[in-house]
């Protein structure tokens, strides 16, 4: 499954996805398609991220240095407070921070998870190394 349609079909619900999809991760970005492995290694850690999120329905980038320097990677995207998938999805291609950092050619894999917080709304984090 492509990477906009896992996450368009599962931001909403209380998931993280199959830790064992073997699914290219794939967009178009202006003329040219990107593609991200399905990275398994460190989707506990970003699932965990996720449900950190949601459980206290607040956003932050805090204790990421340490848990990037542990395990290897460098790419952050956190989202929170969202209704849908496409508004998700959206978010993070209109903001040219995240943008950059999920169309940087040096991430080769991708790991994502969401968590519905208490408030109703989703919480997604996606981890890029």
């Amino acid at each position: 499954m492509a990477f906009i349609e896992a996450l368009l079909l599962s931001i909403g619900l209380v998931f993280p996805l199959c830790a064992n999809s073997q699914a290219a991760v794939t967009w178009q970005d202006a003329t040219e398609y990107r593609s991200l492995s399905w990275d398994a290694e460190t989707w506990p850690s970003v699932t965990h991220r996720a449900y950190d999120l949601a459980d206290s329905t607040t956003l932050s980038h805090e204790g990421f240095e340490e848990i990037a320097d542990s395990m290897g990677f460098a790419g952050c995207e956190i989202l929170a407070r969202v209704e849908s998938g496409d508004s998700a999805f959206d978010a993070w291609m209109n903001s040219p921070g995240h943008r950059a950092c999920i169309v940087n050619p040096a991430y080769t894999r991708a790991a994502v998870a969401s968590f519905v917080g208490s408030d109703g709304l989703v919480y997604t984090a996606m981890w890029l190394r």
